[in-house]
């Protein structure tokens, strides 16, 4: 991660007035977090491409997902879909497993929190994901019963259509490197766990 990236750190005293907004903020971190760890370079939103991904990897293109305290992650069908199609099996998956509240007020407390604690990362293919989610049921989700409003995220076209909630465990290997790296101004260590 290039030092610039950090000095955005200011931005990190917003306040979060919702869960919604504790759990972007939270991605967000994540994000950075792990592009820091594993040297990643982050992408920037662009409207004109058909899949935005959050960072590149030697080349390989990364979807980063937090996972919270429950250690479920969750993946849209249409975007892995989406992702499958844009990059075929050279798509990375980094999950960034945290114990961070979405009760946090501030965003400044999620990267201290990161730092107090640094989540661990799991660090594996989109080949790897589609194998794991075979035996996971698709499910819809739904903020409101019979809720029809799309401008609320899970009416949305593509998010409507549901997607997968599972447990990491399916995806985290037992075998994992202890990895040293500075972020936010500390020398951090976390473990990285891999499968391929």
């Amino acid at each position: 991660m290039t030092p610039e990236l950090f000095d955005t750190a200011t931005c990190y005293g917003r306040s979060m007035k919702s869960h919604a907004a504790a759990r972007n903020d939270i991605g967000d971190v994540a994000e950075l977090y792990a592009c820091a760890a594993l040297g990643m370079d982050r992408q920037r939103i662009d409207g004109r491409k058909k899949v935005c991904i959050d960072a590149m990897w030697g080349g390989r293109p990364v979807e980063i997902k937090s996972v919270g305290k429950n250690g479920r992650g969750l993946i849209y069908k249409w975007r892995m879909d989406k992702d499958a199609q844009e990059h075929g099996d050279s798509l990375v998956y980094v999950f960034v497993r945290h114990d961070c509240p979405i009760t946090l007020t501030n965003s400044a407390e999620v990267v201290a929190r990161f730092i107090e604690r640094p989540p661990s990362l799991i660090v594996t293919s989109i080949a790897r994901v589609r194998e794991a989610l075979k035996g996971v049921k698709l499910r819809k989700f739904s903020m409101f019963e019979g809720g029809k409003d799309s401008r609320i995220g899970y009416n949305r076209p593509g998010y409507s259509e549901g997607g997968w909630q599972f447990g990491l465990s399916l995806l985290t290997s037992e075998t994992f490197a202890r990895i040293g790296f500075t972020w936010a101004g500390v020398q951090l260590t976390a473990n990285m766990h891999f499968t391929p």
